[in-house]
């Protein structure tokens, strides 16, 4: 059954800065849901989810998508994530005014 792991608001840092929403260190199967309302004509960003496939790896990218403008569609849903060791959930607003998001990593072990 899906459970809420983390989730909270974050004003985004504009100009290209990576915001950290969430380091989950148990394994599981986790997504990432952002709500976009707040995205006007001129803003973009960056949604990334990094993975560490061994326990001494380094994480690395395994997902990202971009959005920009107004969005039809407010809810943007990342593909899940089966993690052992450690998933880091990432935030960019890469063109705009510094806007606020809803964001949840739901664990859907």
């Amino acid at each position: 059954m899906p459970s809420n792991s983390d989730s909270g608001t974050k004003t985004a840092t504009a100009g290209g800065t990576r915001d950290t929403l969430a380091t989950i260190s148990s394994a599981g199967n986790y997504l990432l849901k952002v709500d976009t309302k707040n995205m006007v004509l001129g803003d973009e960003i960056l949604l990334e989810i990094y993975d560490k496939v061994l326990t001494g790896s380094t994480s690395a990218r395994a997902y990202s998508a971009t959005y920009a403008h107004v969005q039809d569609e407010d809810v943007k849903i990342s593909i899940p994530i089966s993690t052992v060791f450690e998933t880091i959930f990432y935030l960019t607003q890469e063109a705009g005014t510094a806007r606020s998001f809803e964001w949840a990593v739901v664990d859907m072990s």
